[in-house]
């Protein structure tokens, strides 16, 4: 997943890329700031970034794969 990471990261520097992926591994290699997380409410699809301030606890101990699989940020199913 590190050398994936990198890989995006490289790429991102000039050129826009979008990755979706329900790997927390994966995801913990990025900031708050790289994420758009999308959730679904009413059938349409919401866009946002986290908050990286209101997240700052947490960020502390835990990696954003981990935040987003405590679905702290959205983007997880409602059932």
């Amino acid at each position: 997943m590190n050398v994936l990471a990198e890989m995006v990261k490289a790429a991102a520097k000039t050129s826009q890329v979008i990755c979706s992926t329900q790997s927390a591994a994966f995801a913990n290699q990025f900031e708050p700031e790289d994420f758009i997380v999308v959730d679904q409410q009413k059938g349409v699809s919401t866009f946002k970034r986290p908050d990286k301030k209101a997240l700052e606890h947490w960020l502390d101990n835990y990696g954003m794969g981990e935040i987003w699989s405590k679905n702290l940020i959205g983007g997880r199913p409602e059932w």
